[in-house]
């Protein structure tokens, strides 16, 4: 079927992947029109900035990774766009500026992983791939747009795999690759040998799978540099045939990526202890991991280090949206009333931090979670843009469990949307490797919000947390609902030396929450039963 580059631009934007992105339209529009007059190969790195992304004629890619960025964009939007589409796929190979148009033909059922990867990959377009993916690795056939996936400012992180493209070696490349993309924090590259001058350290996740009668293994190793510098590694085993492995293997290696890559993972930490071009660019990226580990020991002080530390790289030349989003998620826990304020108006600091990203908020992951909770917190807060927000958050980061905890939480306590809350809480503990008060939060709230009567207590004793003011109040409702006198006097205890010895004052800041209508109101009634 041939179609107009009007056409097939009209079709993706009105499936609503490029939300109302005039960029995203733009830089769509100009690729196809490009591969359709043949000059794919005059496509720079330069000339889309300056042509069709408004970046003035001195434009420097080593300083500005706009073009990157909208790239990276761009792919994950055709990725939403293949995904609901009927009759076609679009896929821009990474490194590259070609866009794949393949008529979809409707699968038949004749594999597991086949047709697992059916929306994925076709058979009509699977040489074009292998070819695509022939080139990544053979470095003498890189075209220049390679070097422009680098990143100078973070780690630079390549995948590569033993033996021939198997079916199944196909899935699980594009499951760690899209789990890599989740993480802003470190780039995702097809030849890291193309990054060697980026001036930051390059990393190698290599996997391998083998696959003997109906079973599989998959062992993934992260390395710095070369093969004897192992960073950490992961094994996962199964049965093929068994459509709940199918899951067991996608969660157990978006696991796996997520313990590599995040903000404290094993990559990160293992970067900051070597050598990076740039000292003010590896003392920056040390303020992401700071910020985390101030989360963890709930420590003032460890606190104070952190933000002094965001506050320097944001205004660092070599600042990124890692470091303004972690600095704007600082000053709405300053709103909050959880930490000190060290400013007059933390929510306005907030604001202005946000703004500075324009629509591109959305390519950080810290500054991601700001923009969520700024629009939880902003006085005129709007419950559909508050989900608009969320709904992008999901798409774009459908694999990063620190955005997903926040989604759920919010999705249901915010907006009342406990299906969706639910949901998201059962895939995050399939995906996150830590145990999070959160997300046992969200399923504690939901016993209360099912029923009046039928409530697991179980559930709500997974939330449970000595010094936390919600947890207790939540415990202490639940076990009201059931008359558990035990854990009735335990929390009440403990609320009375939080400094809440009344139902009055319970009550009060319950209703002060703001929560949906229908949890205020489970929750209020609860923590009003009294004992019989």
């Amino acid at each position: 079927m041939n179609r107009s580059v009007q056409k097939i631009v009209d079709q993706v934007y009105v499936s609503g992947c490029l939300g109302k992105s005039k960029r995203q339209r733009d830089l769509l529009t100009y690729l196809l029109k490009e591969n359709r007059a043949g000059r794919l190969e005059k496509i720079k790195e330069y000339n889309i900035a300056v042509d069709v992304l408004g970046r003035a004629a001195n434009f420097n890619s080593v300083t500005d990774s706009i073009v990157r960025a909208e790239m990276r964009r761009l792919r994950n939007n055709l990725s939403l766009f293949n995904g609901g589409s009927q009759d076609m796929q679009l896929e821009i190979p990474r490194a590259h500026y070609e866009v794949i148009i393949t008529n979809r033909v409707r699968a038949q059922p004749y594999s597991l992983i086949k047709s697992y990867i059916q929306p994925i990959v076709m058979a009509s377009s699977a040489m074009a791939l292998i070819a695509s993916l022939a080139l990544v690795n053979n470095p003498q056939q890189q075209s220049l747009a390679v070097a422009s996936d680098c990143s100078s400012t973070v780690p630079n992180v390549d995948v590569v795999n033993s033996g021939s493209l198997s079916d199944l070696q196909l899935y699980v490349d594009k499951i760690i690759q899209s789990s890599l993309s989740q993480y802003s924090n470190i780039q995702f590259v097809n030849n890291i040998q193309a990054c060697t001058e980026s001036g930051t350290p390059s990393f190698t996740l290599d996997y391998m799978v083998f696959e003997k009668n109906d079973m599989y293994s998959v062992a993934l190793t992260a390395y710095y540099e070369r093969p004897s510098q192992v960073v950490g590694f992961a094994n996962m085993n199964g049965i093929i045939t068994e459509p709940n492995n199918k899951d067991d293997l996608y969660y157990s290696i978006v696991k796996a990526v997520g313990d590599f890559a995040k903000p404290y993972g094993e990559i990160p930490q293992y970067a900051v202890t070597k050598n990076w071009a740039v000292e003010e660019i590896a003392s920056n990226y040390k303020c992401i991991i700071a910020m985390y580990d101030s989360y963890v020991s709930d420590s003032s002080e460890d606190y104070s280090r952190a933000l002094s530390c965001l506050t320097r790289s944001s205004q660092s030349k070599f600042a990124t949206l890692d470091n303004k989003g972690g600095l704007a998620l600082s000053y709405i826990v300053q709103h909050r009333k959880t930490r000190n304020s060290s400013t007059e108006d933390p929510m306005l600091e907030a604001q202005k931090l946000i703004d500075s990203s324009g629509d591109e908020w959305i390519q950080s992951a810290e500054m991601t979670m700001a923009k969520i909770l700024y629009e939880v917190d902003r006085p005129d807060y709007n419950a559909e843009r508050l989900k608009a927000v969320m709904n992008i958050a999901e798409k774009n980061y459908s694999e990063n469990p620190h955005i997903l905890i926040i989604v759920a939480g919010y999705a249901g306590f915010k907006l009342g949307d406990w299906e969706r809350a639910i949901h998201l809480s059962t895939q995050i503990l399939l995906i996150h490797s830590e145990t999070d008060d959160s997300v046992f939060s969200v399923r504690a709230a939901f016993e209360l919000v099912k029923s009046q009567s039928d409530v697991d207590l179980s559930v709500c004793l997974l939330a449970y947390s000595e010094n936390s003011l919600f947890s207790n109040l939540l415990v202490n409702s639940c076990a009201r609902r059931v008359q558990n006198v035990e854990w009735i006097k335990r929390t009440d205890d403990n609320l009375i030396r939080l400094g809440y010895s009344n139902t009055d004052k319970r009550v009060n800041y319950i209703q002060s929450r703001q929560y949906a209508q229908k949890f205020s109101d489970a929750f209020v009634s609860s923590v009003q039963l009294s004992v019989n």
